[in-house]
């Protein structure tokens, strides 16, 4: 343990100057590093992303990190090029063109990245993305997946392509895989039984955050007649609760009853 707190160090002084590792921190990064395939369920804000930066530094090659998000991919880049490491990021919001020569260049090792960041959408229909891992297959030693219950058909967030996901690195990488490591903060028991299955993790593999049941959060369901009858309650509720903060999920951009409107 005191070990990765030296290399905490080492990688990131920076940081180090100001936070210290927490000890489930310690233990899921010793996990990664000496018992292979691990899933964290931790909450958001606990430190996922330290994990996977430190045991893909301390695994000694690369890191190839698939995320949803292409907001989450350029801040966890950024915060790992501020540090000094370099990174190759691809998403929609790079040209195809330049993503392109990206991965020529990283085939041909004229860039080194320590971490690839991709989309589950990019791992499942870029055939060049795929041959160009396989070109440095050898050098990838952890695959990360964040937000792994995306994976499950049984949870309200799947992602198809998710699925697609084991497909890929047993092509890439035959039945000799990468050390995975799956994130995320919640799991129901179905979603929990087809992300093991889907990455080859044992149950003494599955590690829990200590803390994580937060009792100060209650749920409660209205049923709505229709979207006249939904809008009247959330006015409704925003009266009742006008002293407090309140924050408010709305699914549409435009038209009717949208962020906009």
């Amino acid at each position: 343990m005191n070990n990765i707190s030296e290399q905490f160090e080492k990688y990131f002084p920076y940081w180090a100057k100001t936070i210290t590792l927490r000890p489930f921190q310690e233990q899921a990064i010793q996990n990664v590093l000496t018992r292979g395939n691990t899933l964290c369920i931790m909450p958001t804000g606990s430190g996922k992303s330290l994990i996977y930066h430190l045991s893909g530094l301390m695994s000694g090659g690369i890191t190839l990190v698939i995320s949803p998000l292409v907001a989450l991919i350029d801040e966890q880049s950024q915060k790992l090029q501020e540090q000094g490491i370099e990174t190759l990021v691809l998403h929609s919001g790079i040209t195809v063109e330049k993503q392109f020569f990206l991965l020529k260049q990283f085939a041909k090792k004229k860039i080194n990245p320590k971490f690839i960041f991709a989309s589950p959408e990019k791992l499942a229909t870029d055939g060049f993305f795929e041959y160009c891992i396989k070109c440095r297959k050898n050098e990838i030693k952890l695959i990360t997946i964040d937000e792994v219950h995306c994976v499950s058909q049984w949870g309200m967030q799947f992602r198809p392509f998710y699925a697609e996901i084991p497909a890929f690195i047993l092509s890439v990488f035959g039945v000799e895989w990468p050390k995975i490591l799956a994130l995320t903060a919640t799991l129901n028991p179905k979603e929990l039984s087809d992300v093991v299955t889907a990455f080859q993790i044992d149950k003494e593999n599955i590690l829990k955050y200590p803390q994580f049941i937060r009792s100060e959060i209650s749920l409660k369901i209205m049923k709505c007649v229709d979207e006249e009858d939904k809008e009247e309650k959330l006015w409704r509720l925003l009266e009742i609760h006008k002293e407090e903060k309140t924050l408010v999920y709305v699914y549409r951009i435009k038209n009717a009853r949208s962020v906009e409107d």
